[in-house]
């Protein structure tokens, strides 16, 4: 359906459907409004469509920029920690460690690298404590990983305020 106004502007031209017919005033003042109100609503749907595509253009790049700093990085301790642990008899046993820190976020790397000789106190100090059944067994070597992620995170916390480090591997452990 097209509407057309005529030359002397008093007729409306209606086509519908390929038929040609004039309309008088009072069919021109009907067809107009039932046109407002349908451009009205028409309109409206635009303007709630684009919205909606806004708003999904700008919350995806700040979804984009979360999964982004939720990227797992590694810290590695250089150079190595060599200790000497205790044993069952007068001698003291040595280890040489080579530990990678494994941080949730990459943002945090930087907090590792700042709390590094803590760090590394905190390792020696725990590796010195352990016994030589604890230092040679599997089991004792797993039990060891957890409890220095979790001791690590304790004296962590209050400096940065947060749970920093993920997990913990053992890249090179050496014993005698």
């Amino acid at each position: 359906m097209m509407l057309w106004l005529s030359h002397d502007i008093k007729w409306l031209v209606h086509y519908d459907e390929g038929q040609k017919r004039h309309c008088n005033k009072t069919q021109v003042i009907r067809i107009s409004r039932t046109n407002k109100r349908q451009d009205r609503n028409m309109l409206k749907r635009y303007i709630v469509q684009i919205i909606i595509a806004l708003s999904a253009l700008i919350a995806l790049p700040s979804l984009a920029a979360e999964e982004g700093q939720d990227k797992l990085a590694y810290f590695t301790l250089e150079p190595d920690l060599t200790t000497n642990f205790y044993t069952k008899g007068k001698q003291l046993g040595y280890i040489q460690v080579r530990i990678d820190i494994m941080v949730a976020r990459e943002a945090d790397l930087p907090l590792i690298e700042r709390h590094q000789p803590l760090i590394r106190d905190a390792v020696v100090e725990m590796l010195g404590k352990q016994s030589e059944d604890t230092i040679k067994s599997l089991a004792g070597r797993e039990d060891l990983r957890k409890n220095l992620v979790q001791y690590l995170n304790s004296i962590l916390l209050p400096e940065t305020g947060k749970t920093v480090i993920a997990d913990l591997l053992f890249t090179k452990y050496l014993y005698q």
